[in-house]
């Protein structure tokens, strides 16, 4: 049976009874409308009509060996055989030419000795073949070129391509002339006259089939360069790849209409998350390519490892965007107590005793911070940095209570005045979100190009905090996930690119933290029933992180 011939037969049942020429047209339009892709029923049009049976034959044969057909789908007229059902083999019925009937049609069935017509709703099983599971193959709403036709949940994924056109498209070299064709289908559709039918054929069909043939029909472009197509956002959790190309501070203005990778390629998969999810990226090692929630901005989430109570951009008097020069201040006046807590805390009298080896490390400790914050203090926005006596005269110090072994003996006695002092030391030192708020706003705030020493100064602020931190389980997570994965911020001079790397580097360790997991990463996984409820989202937008930490005070 000839491809063609099938194509041309699938009427659908509001059509069965129309006058025989619009059968006609019906005719002349599929048979230009089957050679629009190279696929296998397209090359089988090249064959001759009795090439075709066989085939047909030799395949019904081919799927009824060893086990009969068998009546799959009953109907007035005795039923359509399409094979036996194979639980392996979903599309089993394709192998004994049928399809799923795409919509309610009439269609004639000439797979037997007679030729029968036949009805089917919507989903029946129908003897006829289709390059697809459904027959007619379905229609597919191009999106690029009706903007707004998709739904909520879904985007217009667009395909971009050379445009090589119809030209020189024949098999033999020429150009067709579609004017022509297009506006003498009607009238040729309704002509007896032989000769103009077989010319229009040559000129307008048989002649420009070859392996490149354009529908014939309303509004098709079988040669344009976009095609759009919508398709479902991925949900939480699902697979992505990157994200949409966006221009951070400038996506309101210079945003697309469709969603790109960042090299500006379209998405060649319907792998985009949807909204309120970004993607991972390949490049995340311990989640590559997952789409999560966002973490919202202007948020310090609460975990049980430490206090989130003070959250500087949540504070009445912080800037539409970055922190002002007291936040700056208050945040620097609790990174300076970094020191890893294993050794001592200041919680601890042995952290603030100046005379033991510990002590002077802690005190060295707190200069080096103190130096890569001077060097990054954004000198075109505040006044200049306090000095470092400054900043520590703003630390609650049990020194000046007593003396290292006073400390000792006051350390536990409830509302001694060094037992005051540890506490508030011991309370500020506990908040990383003002560490990391600290962070942030300095690397966002810089000048290009960066001197030699801000890049030096931001290379070692990451490796402070994988020495520094006070919780050894976050530093050495900071150390082999994040510094060991992805190294230390670049040697470029161009700020945008260290910023990049800390809002990388702290979604990494983000998805490790107690706040995110609920605990340990060893206790609870992401998405775990009993905790999954409890469990915060950690990947912050680039978007997102520039428009929270670059200072804008309007």
């Amino acid at each position: 049976m000839s491809a063609n011939t099938v194509a041309s037969i699938l009427l659908p049942r509001t059509r069965a009874t129309r006058h025989k020429k619009n059968v006609f047209l019906a005719l002349v339009s599929s048979t230009f409308c089957s050679s629009v892709y190279a696929n296998p029923q397209h090359y089988r049009t090249s064959w001759p009509a009795a090439v075709q049976d066989r085939w047909a034959m030799l395949r019904d044969e081919r799927v009824s060996q060893g086990h009969p057909l068998i009546t799959t789908m009953p109907d007035g007229n005795g039923g359509v055989q399409c094979g036996t059902p194979d639980e392996g083999q979903p599309m089993w019925f394709t192998q004994g030419g049928c399809s799923l009937a795409s919509q309610d049609l009439t269609y004639v069935d000439m797979s037997g000795n007679t030729t029968v017509i036949r009805t089917a709703a919507k989903g029946d099983l129908i003897k006829l073949t289709c390059d697809d599971v459904y027959c007619p193959i379905p229609a597919r709403l191009d999106c690029y070129e009706q903007p707004g036709i998709c739904s909520s949940d879904e985007w217009c994924m667009i395909d971009i391509h050379e445009r090589w056109g119809p030209w020189a498209m024949d098999r033999d070299g020429s150009t067709p002339q579609w004017e022509y064709c297009y506006g003498a289908a009607d009238f040729v559709a309704n002509s007896t006259d032989e000769a103009l039918i077989a010319s229009y054929n040559a000129d307008c069909i048989a002649s420009t089939i070859g392996d490149y043939g354009i529908k014939l029909g309303p509004k098709t472009e079988a040669w344009k360069p976009i095609r759009g197509r919508c398709v479902a956002f991925r949900k939480a959790e699902q697979s992505c790849i990157g994200n949409p190309l966006e221009f951070g501070p400038f996506e309101d203005e210079f945003g697309l209409n469709y969603a790109r990778e960042q090299n500006g390629w379209p998405f060649p998969r319907p792998l985009v998350c949807g909204p309120g999810l970004t993607c991972t990226g390949a490049d995340f090692e311990v989640r590559p390519s997952t789409c999560v929630i966002q973490r919202p901005p202007n948020t310090c989430f609460d975990g049980p490892w430490w206090d989130s109570t003070e959250c500087p951009r949540t504070e009445s008097d912080a800037p539409k965007g970055g922190l002002t020069m007291n936040q700056v201040v208050e945040a620097l006046r609790r990174a300076i107590l970094l020191y890893p807590g294993e050794i001592a805390s200041p919680g601890e009298c042995a952290y603030w005793n100046r005379t033991s080896n510990v002590g002077v490390s802690v005190l060295a400790t707190q200069h080096r911070i103190y130096n890569i914050a001077a060097a990054l203090w954004p000198t075109q926005l505040f006044d200049e940095i306090p000095s470092f006596d400054e900043v520590m005269r703003l630390i609650p110090d049990p020194n000046l209570f007593g003396s290292p072994s006073d400390c000792v003996a006051q350390a536990d006695v409830p509302g001694s005045d060094i037992n005051q002092a540890l506490a508030s030391a011991a309370t500020l030192s506990s908040q990383p979100n003002q560490v990391w708020s600290l962070v942030h706003f300095l690397i966002h705030n810089q000048v290009a190009p960066l001197s030699p020493k801000r890049v030096a100064a931001s290379r070692s602020l990451a490796a402070h905090l994988s020495e520094s931190f006070w919780c050894d389980d976050c530093r050495g997570f900071f150390s082999v996930g994040v510094i060991e994965v992805y190294g230390l911020p670049p040697l470029s001079t161009n700020p945008e690119d260290h910023a990049h790397w800390w809002w990388y580097g702290h979604n990494v360790a983000s998805e490790h933290v107690a706040s995110t997991r609920g605990g340990h990463p060893w206790i609870h996984e992401l998405g775990e029933r009993d905790v999954a409820s409890f469990q915060n989202p950690f990947f912050m937008t680039w978007k997102d992180a520039v428009d929270m930490w670059t200072y804008n005070n309007h």
